[in-house]
């Protein structure tokens, strides 16, 4: 939700520069794309500081986990996938609304 928040807050601040590329030729699944790589890219950095961070704490909470590995490849490899499934997820919905800006409308305002 918040990842959402944030896409759908940069597009529509940024609808003006959206409407002037659409005007000078990119095409509409370029935005869409460009949206979508955005949000991924911000995830990412998300996931990096995240994964970093639960490594980190893993010798902390190492002592309350009872026959269970604090570092399973696996856990992280899903955990890691699940959140990037989501941030793209979550972007669609503003990629769709950058792309249907009218070039001419955002070039009035």
């Amino acid at each position: 939700v918040g990842l959402y928040g944030v896409i759908a807050n940069v597009v529509a601040e940024r609808r003006t520069e959206i409407g002037i590329r659409m005007a000078l030729g990119v095409r509409v699944a370029e935005i869409g794309r460009w949206v979508v790589g955005q949000s991924l890219a911000l995830a990412a950095a998300g996931v990096a500081i995240g994964a970093g961070l639960s490594l980190a704490a893993t010798r902390i909470l190492e002592s309350f986990l009872f026959n269970v590995n604090p570092l399973d490849p696996v856990v992280f490899v899903i955990a890691i996938g699940t959140l990037l499934i989501v941030a793209g997820a979550a972007s669609l919905a503003p990629a769709r609304r950058a792309a249907r800006v009218d070039p001419v409308e955002a070039l009035r305002n």
